[in-house]
């Protein structure tokens, strides 16, 4: 039998056939790309003039800007996350228990028995 996940009712099947993406996934790429940039610019007030403004922002507040980021891209992960396995559930009726693969286990068990 087919696994769960690859059925045409997944909730992955059915976003990739819509077009619809989970908006919080935009958010962790999005996040993720400002952490990247920040992290690069404090790294780079090393090597550039100390006197410039963004170079002095930095220094001062680089590491706390940095935290936030993180908090951010964390924040999003969780909240994707939640979602997807909203969707996912949402597809899979209530009463459906899941496949599990404990009966083809008892059927290799009987086939390697010795009679």
């Amino acid at each position: 039998m087919p696994s769960p996940e690859l059925n045409d009712q997944s909730a992955a099947s059915r976003s990739i056939q819509t077009g619809e993406v989970n908006p919080y996934w935009k958010a962790v790429i999005a996040t993720a790309f400002l952490f990247c940039g920040t992290a690069l610019a404090i790294v780079m007030t090393e090597f550039g003039e100390r006197q410039s403004p963004a170079n002095q922002f930095l220094r001062k507040h680089g590491a706390t800007l940095a935290a936030l980021e993180v908090g951010a891209v964390l924040v999003s992960c969780v909240l994707a996350m939640r979602l997807d396995q909203q969707q996912s559930r949402s597809v899979t009726p209530v009463g459906t228990p899941p496949e599990s693969s404990s009966e083809e286990a008892t059927d290799v068990g009987q086939d390697l028995r010795v009679e």
